[in-house]
């Protein structure tokens, strides 16, 4: 159990997750990749704009219209990713 009251792991091998808010102007589509950039009522986030610098916080679960809540999970099992096509060791970055 998660001391943090946003902060939610569902079972030993489901992503846990962080309840979150868009306030980007726009739609932050599944699958992105985001950083927190405030806090009101809930974790404010944004998508990464440099993977290498930025603080992520994790991927987007399903997409988030500009104004709402949604999730992001912040780690555990991610196997709905198909990385087939690259190598054993390879660094990868969400786009």
């Amino acid at each position: 159990m998660s001391l943090h009251k946003n902060f939610t792991g569902r079972g030993l091998h489901e992503p846990a997750t962080y309840k979150v808010r868009n306030s980007t102007g726009s739609t932050i589509t599944k699958g992105k990749v985001v950083k927190r950039t405030g806090y009101v009522a809930v974790m404010v986030v944004e998508v990464v704009s440099n993977p290498v610098s930025d603080i992520v916080l994790g991927i987007v679960l399903d997409d988030i219209a500009d104004g709402d809540i949604g999730y992001v999970a912040a780690q555990g099992d991610f196997g709905q990713f198909d990385t087939s096509a690259f190598s054993v060791d390879d660094v990868l970055y969400s786009d």
